[in-house]
């Protein structure tokens, strides 16, 4: 079993350049990210999310059941939320057409952020098309149902 904490700080933190079903996806600078990660009986659990600057706006909650295996290890009330800056997009035709087109999958919020609910395994998650039901850190508009 495992038990901890862990504090990760990102800075000028970016994602890529690559490609995602054969399409080239450019460099995603997501600016500065902390987390904090409490260990214990073998799950390990999102405590805190904070992110500033980027060309995304990012949320992160859930946490993980720790296998033996880390790809058998289980994804419990996983959810990523994420929200591209439309000028970023402008610059970026190709990445505003696949976020478009995965939007008709994903639900965004009443805050236009869109929302990724993974479950199963670490190393074969599942998408599951719904909003996510974890309060985050991420200012709320009215009505938003967290």
């Amino acid at each position: 079993k495992v038990d901890g904490n862990v504090i990760l700080k990102l800075k000028d933190f970016s994602i890529g350049q690559g490609k995602i079903a054969g399409m080239t996806i450019p460099k995603l600078p997501l600016g500065s990210i902390d987390v904090e990660f409490k260990a214990k009986n073998g799950t390990i659990q999102i405590e805190s999310f904070e992110q500033q600057g980027g060309s995304f706006s990012l949320d992160l909650t859930g946490s993980i059941g720790l296998k033996r295996r880390f790809r058998s290890s289980s994804l419990d009330n996983v959810c990523v939320k994420f929200k591209p800056d439309p000028n970023y997009l402008k610059r970026h035709p190709n990445l505003a057409t696949a976020i478009e087109l995965a939007g008709m999958r994903l639900k965004k919020d009443s805050s236009d952020y869109f929302n990724i609910s993974l479950s199963g395994f670490v190393g074969r998650p599942r998408l599951s098309p719904r909003l996510c039901q974890f309060q985050s850190n991420l200012p709320q508009a009215q009505g938003d149902p967290m």
